[in-house]
C-alpha cells in the first residue's frame, strides 16, 4: 500500500479523497490499507 500510495500521489491522485476500499485479501494488505490510506 505505500508503494501505491507514492505512486497514485505521482500520477496525481489524492490518497485522502479515496473513501471506500474493497478487496479480498489477506490480514496484512487490510493493515496497509488502515496505515496508508486511513479515510
Amino acid at each position: 500500500m505505500e508503494r501505491f500510495k507514492a505512486d497514485f500521489k505521482e500520477h496525481h491522485g489524492d490518497p485522502s479523497l479515496i473513501q471506500e476500499i474493497c478487496c479480498d485479501m489477506s490480514a496484512a494488505f487490510i493493515k496497509g490499507v488502515e496505515k496508508h490510506l486511513p479515510e
